[in-house]
Formats: C-alpha cells, sequence, structure tokens
C-alpha cells in the first residue's frame, strides 16, 4: 500500500511540536513542514520533497531528519511510476490555459489509478500516446520507452518508423517478401523488386497468397492480432497465437465458427465480402510475421510520401512510395546516406537501425546527437516552469514570499544551468569528432 506522504508530514511535525524546551532550530523544522504540507494538492509528492530535502540539509543533525527524508525518498523509488504519473499530472494541471489539458489529465488520472505497476503500463499505452503533443508527457513517455524505435518516435518532430508486417515465402535464390504493395527478393546478391508469377506456378496457390496480400492491405495488424473493420462500427479480430475469434474485442464463444458468424446477421452486410480473405487468414496466420530487416518512414505532416528501408545482410535499399513522382527504389553504398536522406525528408532518426554498419567514431557522433536533443527538451520544458511562476508572481507579488515555492523556482534555476553546462559539454564533444 502506498503511504500518505502528507500524513507522514503531518504525523512528524505533531511529535515534534509535543517536545518540551523547543530549540530554535526545532522551531525553524517545524515551520518548514508547514509550509511544504500546505502545498501538498498544488505540487506533487516529489516536487515538495525535493523541496524539503534542500530546505532539511542544514539541519540534518537534528534526531530522526535523516530518517524522514530518507523514508521519502524510499517510497518514491519503490513506487516510481506512480508518482512520475502523480508529479507529471501535477506539472500540467499548472500549466495556463489548463482547459485545453483536459482529456489528457482525465487520461493521466486513469492510469495513476490503476491497481498496479503493469496495469499502469498498459493504460499509458493505451491512453497517453495521442497526447504526446505536450512536451512534458512526450519526455515522459521517451523515457518510458523501452527501444530506440519507440524513443525516435516520441523524439522526432511528426515522424513515425513502424516495423512492416510481411508475408515471406522462400525461394532458391532466398526470401520473397511482400512490403507494401510489391514482392522483393531478399537474396545473397542483393534485393530487388519480382513478381510473384515468376516464383509460384500453382494458380490454387497464387490465390490464396492474393487473398493474404489484401489482407495485408486491409487489416490492422499488431503483434498478437489481425483486425478488419467491417462497416457500420463493426470490428472483426483474430488472435494470432490461437485463432481465436473476437467480435469488437469481446471473444466469441468456443462453439462459434467463422462460416456460422458470417451466416449470421450480426455481421453487417457489406462486411460479408471479407469471408474469403479472413477465412485465409484464419487458417495460414502464422505466414504473416514482422520483417526485422525493414522498417516503414512517414511523417504525419507529409501526407503524399513515405518510404521503406532495408538492411539486408550488408544492404542498403530503399523503397520510395511518393504520391506525386510515383514509387522508385534506391540501393546507396553507404549507411550514411540513407540516415542523412530519411532525415532531411522525414525528420526521422534511424541510425539504431544500421547501427550494424557505422564506424565507432560515426556512432558517438549519433549518441551525442541524440544526448543534445533530450537535453534541450529538458531545458525548455524547466523554461516553461521558470516563465508561468514569474507569471503568478507578476500577478500576485506575494507568491514568492513562499519558502516552498521560492525554492522550487530556484532549484528550477539551478537545474537550467546544470543542464546548460552539460549542453556545452555535449556540444564540445561534437565538434571535436567532427573536426577530426
Amino acid at each position: 500500500m502506498i503511504k500518505s506522504h502528507k500524513l507522514n508530514l503531518f504525523e512528524f511535525r505533531k511529535a515534534l511540536s509535543q517536545e518540551k524546551d523547543l530549540s530554535v532550530e526545532k522551531v525553524d523544522v517545524i515551520n518548514i513542514l508547514t509550509e511544504h504540507i500546505n502545498a501538498y494538492g498544488e505540487y506533487s509528492e516529489i516536487e515538495i520533497k525535493n523541496s524539503l530535502t534542500a530546505q532539511l540539509e542544514s539541519f540534518t543533525f537534528l534526531d530522526n531528519i535523516k530518517t524522514l527524508l530518507s523514508g521519502l525518498e524510499s517510497d518514491l523509488q519503490e513506487n516510481k511510476l506512480y508518482f512520475t504519473l502523480k508529479d507529471l499530472y501535477s506539472k500540467i494541471e499548472r500549466k495556463d490555459n489548463r482547459f485545453l489539458y483536459e482529456t489528457a489529465l482525465e487520461a493521466l488520472m486513469e492510469c495513476i489509478n490503476q491497481n498496479s505497476d503493469e496495469e499502469r503500463k498498459i493504460k499509458i499505452v493505451e491512453t497517453l500516446n495521442m497526447y504526446e503533443w505536450i512536451p512534458e508527457i512526450k519526455i515522459f513517455l521517451y523515457e518510458m520507452a523501452s527501444t530506440p524505435q519507440q524513443k525516435m518516435n516520441f523524439s522526432s518532430q511528426g515522424g513515425k518508423i513502424n516495423d512492416v508486417y510481411s508475408l515471406i515465402l522462400q525461394v532458391k535464390e532466398g526470401y520473397i517478401a511482400r512490403v507494401h504493395d510489391t514482392w522483393f527478393l531478399l537474396g545473397e546478391t542483393g534485393i530487388k523488386g519480382v513478381l510473384l508469377e515468376d516464383f509460384v506456378s500453382d494458380d490454387v496457390e497464387r490465390k490464396k497468397i492474393h487473398l493474404l496480400t489484401q489482407a495485408l492491405e486491409l487489416g490492422t495488424f499488431t503483434e498478437n492480432s489481425i483486425t478488419f473493420d467491417l462497416g457500420e462500427n463493426f470490428n472483426f479480430s483474430i488472435d494470432m497465437s490461437n485463432g481465436k475469434l473476437y467480435l469488437d474485442g469481446v471473444a466469441a464463444e468456443n462453439e462459434t465458427t467463422l462460416e456460422s458468424l458470417f451466416n449470421s446477421p450480426v455481421v453487417p452486410y457489406m462486411g460479408k465480402a471479407y469471408y474469403p480473405i479472413i477465412n485465409e487468414c484464419l487458417i495460414s496466420r502464422k505466414k504473416f510475421v514482422i520483417l526485422d530487416s525493414v522498417k516503414r518512414v512517414n511523417n504525419i505532416t507529409n501526407n503524399t510520401y513515405e518510404c521503406f528501408v532495408f538492411n539486408f545482410k550488408g544492404t542498403i535499399f530503399q523503397y520510395r512510395v511518393d504520391k506525386f513522382t510515383g514509387n522508385n527504389v534506391l540501393q546507396y553504398d553507404s549507411a550514411h546516406a540513407i540516415i542523412e536522406n530519411v532525415m532531411h525528408e522525414l525528420g526521422v532518426d534511424i541510425t539504431f537501425f544500421y547501427e550494424n554498419l557505422l564506424s565507432e567514431e560515426l556512432k558517438q557522433k549519433v549518441e551525442l546527437e541524440k544526448q543534445e536533443m533530450k537535453i534541450q527538451e529538458n531545458i525548455k520544458s524547466i523554461e516553461d516552469g521558470i516563465l508561468a511562476i514569474k507569471a503568478e508572481s507578476n500577478e500576485d507579488k506575494s507568491i514568492m514570499e513562499h519558502k516552498a515555492i521560492k525554492n522550487v523556482y530556484n532549484g528550477l534555476l539551478s537545474k537550467r544551468h546544470k543542464l546548460q553546462e552539460e549542453l556545452k559539454t555535449v556540444k564540445h564533444k561534437k565538434s571535436k569528432i567532427l573536426s577530426n
């Protein structure tokens, strides 16, 4: 059970105030505790604990002060995700034009109120991605991300790197894979576009494969399921692992078959045309895989162009899909060239995808650029907080007289200075690499 920090401080203050012959130092501690107790509700436990640590630093010689602070810190670490979400909620709630963030705050509160960290993580994935336009949430999601691809999706300006779900067929020359609207041969000699008819001569087998390629175009794929929109707000899903059927997210009864479902009025009339596609998916669902040698890259600010980048046995290849100029393919001699090209056109850094082909020096440069970007985002977030306190103090001069608020303000200034120094160091290291 998560402890109440406010209650802990209240009980500590109560015990201290009941002592006889209070020293000046203990009176000061009581006043500090009172200010921080009153700050709960407006500031988060993390913010209050940081401020309290700074103010009580000179009183740690008193009995139980260190125990109090270490207890609060221990609880913050044990329930890190819970308190980080509360800290995020508190910071967004204090922003100007609060009405803009109402739905985001509701989503955060849903995450906070889950029973366990695992449930919170699931709810975060389900609800917070749509609010990454809020800088604080974007930084939070970036830090939560567990893979370079996820981190890049949160840090790029509208750009996205997506896994590619595909059909793969093994042939004498290697493998043929369906990427977007084209079959590609991935072989020892490289990558090239091919026709399915050149590798599959049986008409019946080709028809089955054609149904599966339609599923790639019409379905929505995740790691665990394929979902089809059958019209009239009706979704039909297949569990990739066991073939179980789901109607609008609800599992069908065990006795229910695909044929009986499509013969019933449950499926909209226009959706019945999906039967042969879904039936073949159910039979051949194991043929759908994530291509680990291909990534789809796009940007929400450019809906006319996207590309698919390949990294297969040292071959660097790009399939460009452009609604204006048409589709074409490019092969690159170096990983650096395609990284620069994708960054220039779509604003996405795909360095991690070609990391095995980069020199150590270039890897260092890329890592420093990531650090630089993260520090700059953190500085911006802190500056927003500084400006918010300044704006409030301009309206009400007495705000800065509160020690808790003044300490938060000074803490933000100190943190900004520290980050600015870190930024200078990172830029200096990067310039040394570039000058070599």
